[in-house]
């Protein structure tokens, strides 16, 4: 932002200019970030099934960080497990499905378990040296990435991931944003399913009225 004032000189002309600049960034990217989740709340509000939620969610993150793919996975800490559910794409090859947790590595396991936004920003990161999973990666045609964990008690509940088909500078307000919409995902995906169940308890009690007047009037 800047401002702009003339000097006068003695003469009353104007001799030169004097500039002012103030750092907005900061700024700029609070407000990107608001309107993101206000937009994200908006989205999610109206979706009323599991599906529309993320179908909704994962479409949004993606055409607002301008990534290849985003993906949303349960997890199962237990089994360790990992269900990608659901994955929006941009030119880079859907990955939904059910793998084991060691598929992306301890240490990047270790670094979510923390309460980490982990964030790679080319293949070369420590994180995925570490691991060994730099071909596993590339392969999917990643070259840089997010993720980040929901956790309970310690344990993994799910899980929200981001990649990119080029190494990338990942943000400290891209990280916010990943971690922000993971827990309006998880959230509203909890809202949906006790609808749902809700939705399925009063069919069943209807069901069974039903049948139950069949039989007196019979």
């Amino acid at each position: 932002d800047y401002s702009l004032t003339p000097i006068i000189g003695d003469d009353g002309q104007v001799a030169g200019v004097f500039n002012q600049g103030r750092e907005m960034t900061q700024r700029v990217l609070q407000g990107r970030r608001d309107r993101f989740l206000a937009t994200l709340d908006d989205d999610l509000r109206h979706a009323t099934s599991v599906d529309a939620i993320l179908e909704a969610g994962l479409s949004l993150i993606g055409t607002t960080l301008d990534v290849g793919l985003v993906g949303f996975a349960e997890i199962d800490d237990a089994a360790g497990e990992v269900d990608v559910l659901r994955c929006w794409t941009n030119g880079m090859a859907d990955i939904s499905g059910r793998y084991p947790l060691g598929t992306f590595g301890k240490q990047l396991s270790d670094r979510l378990r923390a309460g980490e936004v982990v964030r790679i920003n080319a293949l070369d990161d420590s994180v995925v040296v570490a691991d060994g999973t730099a071909g596993r990666f590339r392969a999917g045609g990643m070259e840089s990435g997010m993720v980040a964990s929901l956790l309970s008690g310690g344990d993994y509940m799910a899980g929200l991931f981001v990649e990119h088909p080029n190494p990338r500078h990942w943000t400290d307000s891209e990280a916010e944003m990943v971690s922000r919409a993971l827990q309006r995902l998880w959230r509203d995906l909890a809202r949906a399913r006790a609808e749902a169940a809700l939705r399925d308890s009063e069919e069943r009690h209807r069901l069974i009225f039903e049948q139950a007047h069949d039989v007196m009037l019979t």
